[in-house]
């Protein structure tokens, strides 16, 4: 990832990313113009950390099986699998960000994006304006016993500079 140009240390959100660097396997680069393309589409503007993160990575797999958070609403560690990309192509395209949220679309909040998913089938949503504003870990495929159709999404973080940070600090040990 040494060849990004869009990506400078020089605050807490470059920092952040920095220390995503090595845990992802990028899926290669957009542009500012993919990513306000699939903002006009959806009718909102991604958070400027969120779009940092983008033109920077432009998601990936995660290299190893322990980037991974606790989430207190599911007394669970999540285990993070891939970041989605945006306008992926070729083997990425199943990673691609639109993919999901056009098949998934019907049963997403207002403002609200498939930044991820994890090896528990659940993604990580990061909605982007209203007063639910934040990260948070959707249970879709309702795989622990709390969830139900009334409460299957799960707060995390809330900004997506906060659940970088999380990330970065939360290494965890996997069993398989």
């Amino acid at each position: 990832m040494s060849k990004n140009n869009n990506l400078q240390r020089n605050d807490s959100v470059g920092e952040a990313i920095f220390n995503m660097i090595e845990k992802i396997t990028s899926f290669g680069i957009t542009t500012l113009e993919n990513i306000q393309n699939i903002e006009n589409k959806l009718g909102f503007k991604f958070p400027d950390s969120y779009r940092r993160f983008l033109l920077a990575i432009n998601g990936g797999n995660c290299t190893v099986d322990k980037i991974g958070l606790y989430v207190k609403g599911i007394d669970d560690t999540i285990i993070l699998d891939c970041f989605y990309g945006i306008n992926l192509e070729g083997n990425y395209k199943n990673n691609d960000m639109m993919t999901y949220i056009n098949m998934l679309s019907d049963d997403m909040l207002p403002e609200s994006i498939l930044i991820a998913d994890t090896i528990q089938q659940g993604f990580i949503v990061l909605i982007c304006g209203g007063e639910n504003t934040g990260v948070y870990y959707w249970d879709d495929s309702y795989v622990y016993e709390q969830s139900n159709d009334e409460t299957n999404m799960y707060w995390i973080a809330n900004n997506f500079e906060e659940f970088l940070n999380l990330l970065s600090t939360s290494i965890v040990e996997v069993d398989r």
